[in-house]
């Protein structure tokens, strides 16, 4: 990929592969022989500071961007000769006040009142005297570098407040129950679970798992614990509808069935739309026709059904992250799809898809004679199949959301972001107190609006 790059004046273009943030400023330095050491930043064609959270999205949305790099110690360090007002003083500039005081020629003891870009004669010209809190031609002066100064000390405080504020909460939070089902404790609870274990009738299955829900939570937010839950309660891997069951009782019924009443209703039409606005590839352009077709019938034996392309668009438009936490193996957009959803024919062994897996996050495995043609959904979970009580692609994958719930299992890092958004957009689930993405925000506001 082709950077355009201007430092003081020179223009050059970059050869840069990927667009990490740090890997590009680093190269800019190469490029025009800057000390790795000195500090410095890229600014949009507009002025605008880029962060590293944003810069992903804005070489997407504008590829063509002319980057200008600023010393970040020119905006961060006051001019020579300028005294800066108090730490106890507001960060609010008046420029009345600076105008007026620009008639108070300042005193020998003070020094000159000079640009911190070009020294320049004192004289008593009203000119002369302007120009010392403003340089229109440099952009310098003391309402150039206080207004930077002001926006930049805001900026951080916005940074801090917001991290303060919205944490990391998802699936590994633990919360206060919403069921007021009668809870087990002590010996009745050890009693409840060893019955468990040698019961198959599927009522008194889920009476008994209604009544343990509190220990097992417990075990789940206990890191020492949390690895057992399954070999401990083993009626998860053959009878449908526990991980239903288990997300009721932790966030009841409104909650629970908000996906499967919002999605074909208000939200479907307006993901493969804001889809349709992406730049196309061939399995992109697929999934939008797929998820367009009505018919089942219709489609294709490499076709996923309407409703299961439609949610897989929401991959495509919260991609993986594509920088921050070098630790993270940078994956695709379609390599992130089959961490949704893998196809397993009818007619294979369940130990080829399952030996094959080397994730340990859940995901869905729909088990038919196509794509299209879907007879059983499981979840993959550890090595482990969870059967779904889901009939529909749809199901499934509310089903699959709550399963990270239910068991307290984090986010994949590639999904991160389309999984963010289900929970606070569709479940409404910590809404204000969860850390989102710009990204996220701006789907959201184009799909309820």
């Amino acid at each position: 990929m082709l950077f355009k790059v201007q430092y003081q004046h020179h223009k050059k273009y970059i050869k840069h592969n990927g667009s990490a943030y740090d890997d590009l400023i680093k190269d800019v330095k190469q490029k025009f022989g800057i000390s790795p050491d000195h500090n410095i930043y890229l600014a949009d064609e507009t002025g605008t500071e880029v962060d590293e959270d944003v810069f992903a999205d804005i070489i997407e949305q504008k590829p063509d961007t002319l980057w200008t790099i600023v010393d970040a110690v020119a905006i961060t360090d006051p001019p020579a000769n300028i005294t800066s007002p108090s730490a106890n003083e507001t960060e609010t500039l008046s420029l009345h006040s600076v105008a007026s005081s620009s008639d108070t020629q300042p005193s020998d003891s003070d020094g000159p009142f000079l640009s911190p870009k070009r020294a320049r004669s004192v004289d008593h010209s009203q000119e002369a005297k302007e120009e010392h809190f403003y340089d229109a031609e440099g952009n310098s002066g003391y309402i150039a570098w206080r207004l930077k100064t002001v926006q930049r000390n805001n900026r951080c405080s916005r940074t801090t407040t917001s991290e303060a504020t919205c944490e990391r909460r998802g699936p590994g939070t633990q919360r206060a129950f919403f069921t007021s089902e009668m809870q087990l404790e002590g010996d009745r609870c050890q009693e409840a679970i060893s019955f468990l274990k040698h019961c198959l009738d599927p009522e008194q299955v889920a009476a008994k798992m209604k009544s343990t829900f509190q220990y097992r939570q417990k075990m789940i937010h206990d890191p020492e614990k949390s690895s057992s839950v399954i070999s401990l309660f083993p009626r998860f891997l053959d009878t449908k509808g526990l991980v239903l069951q288990d997300f009721e009782l932790l966030f009841g019924v409104e909650t629970a069935s908000k996906l499967l009443e919002k999605w074909d209703s208000c939200l479907k039409q307006k993901v493969i739309q804001e889809a349709k606005a992406l730049t196309q590839s061939l399995h992109l352009s697929c999934l939008i026709q797929s998820a367009e077709l009505q018919c089942n019938t219709s489609h294709g034996a490499t076709d996923w059904d309407s409703e299961m392309s439609s949610l897989l668009l929401l991959v495509y438009l919260l991609p993986p992250p594509s920088s921050g936490n070098k630790k993270v193996v940078k994956i695709s957009v379609r390599e992130a799809v089959d961490r949704v959803v893998k196809f397993h024919k009818s007619c294979c062994s369940f130990e080829e898809v399952l030996g094959s897996t080397q994730t340990t996050q859940p995901y869905i495995l729909a088990v038919g004679t196509s794509k299209s043609s879907i007879h059983e959904y499981y979840i993959v979970l550890d090595g482990q199949l969870i059967p779904c009580m889901a009939k529909s692609s749809l199901s499934a994958f509310d089903e699959l959301f709550k399963t990270h719930y239910v068991f307290g299992i984090s986010y994949d890092a590639a999904l991160h972001n389309m999984f963010t958004f289900l929970q606070t957009t569709i479940y409404n689930i910590d809404v204000g107190i969860t850390h989102e993405s710009p990204r996220i925000g701006d789907l959201r506001a184009k799909v309820l609006n």
